[in-house]
């Protein structure tokens, strides 16, 4: 009953005050009284007949408003199936602009990976020539170092055997010490030579380095300002954010990679500072011999 009335107030609203006629009737009618025997005294009682055309009317009135609530809820029906076909028209074409926005975001991101393996390719060619170069210098480097071993062997020889020599050879052999020397000296300007050299060319590798780092730091800016504007799109589409996070993401990779690169320059450089010292501490020590 409670969801007939929700559902069409007006008719039970009407078929309650039909009920209610029909009850006052039976009630007002005087249908269970019986007539009196004998002479009717007084003016005659006349029976008063109910129209059913009334009843007719009424029930006619009732079946209208009944037709009437079922028009209204058809058209509203129908108005708010129509609203639900314009919601998903645009609907669909909202979800055809979000794929195409889509398409062009995948376009850029895939020349953006592109680049960056580019990069990538480009940095390791440097540390394999980087590696190459320090694999020739030690190598060099102790070449030089056991032509230094020889000829202080040799230079030892050399003094034992000037020490059992007469007086007139010790000045022979000093002369030819003294070419030795001149010969050693300048084998020592050719190896300074050689180093300041290499000392030029790590200056302009380490120029070129820098150059390379500002293009870097340009590109983190033109991402940064392409993060803001992916920032701003991020309300039109949830999934962007999260290929925008894993762009963020494999950016603090590589920059964790260029920075143990950059630990392991500073190795480099360190340790070709060690190395200088240590040829320096050298060369003071030949000056005192």
């Amino acid at each position: 009953m409670w969801a007939l009335f929700r559902r069409n107030p007006v008719a039970v609203f009407f078929a309650l005050a039909l009920h209610l006629i029909l009850a006052f009737l039976l009630v007002t009618g005087g249908w269970s009284s019986r007539p009196a025997s004998g002479p009717v005294k007084g003016a005659p009682v006349q029976a008063r007949v109910v129209d059913a055309s009334r009843l007719q009317q009424a029930a006619q009135r009732l079946a209208d408003a009944q037709a009437r609530e079922q028009a209204q809820r058809q058209a509203k029906l129908r108005a708010e199936q129509e609203r639900l076909e314009q919601l998903k028209r645009e609907q669909q074409e909202q979800q055809q602009r979000l794929r195409e926005q889509r398409a062009a975001r995948q376009a850029a991101e895939r020349a953006e990976q592109a680049r960056l393996e580019q990069l990538k390719r480009e940095q390791q060619e440097e540390q394999q020539r980087l590696r190459e170069q320090q694999a020739q210098r030690r190598a060099a480097e102790r070449e030089e170092q056991a032509r230094l071993e020889q000829l202080k062997q040799a230079r030892e020889q050399e003094q034992q055997r000037l020490a059992q020599l007469e007086q007139a050879r010790q000045e022979r052999e000093q002369a030819e010490a003294e070419a030795r020397e001149r010969a050693r000296q300048a084998a020592e300007q050719q190896r300074q030579e050689e180093e300041a050299r290499r000392k030029i060319e790590a200056r302009r590798r380490k120029a070129a380095e820098q150059k390379r780092l500002a293009e870097e730091q340009q590109r983190q800016e033109e991402e940064a300002r392409r993060r803001a504007e992916e920032q701003r799109q991020q309300e039109l589409e949830a999934q962007r954010r999260e290929e925008e996070q894993k762009r963020h993401e494999a950016e603090v990779k590589r920059q964790a990679v260029e920075a143990r690169r950059r630990a392991e320059e500073k190795k480099q450089q360190a340790a070709e500072a060690k190395r200088q010292a240590e040829e320096k501490q050298k060369q003071e020590a030949e000056v005192r011999r």
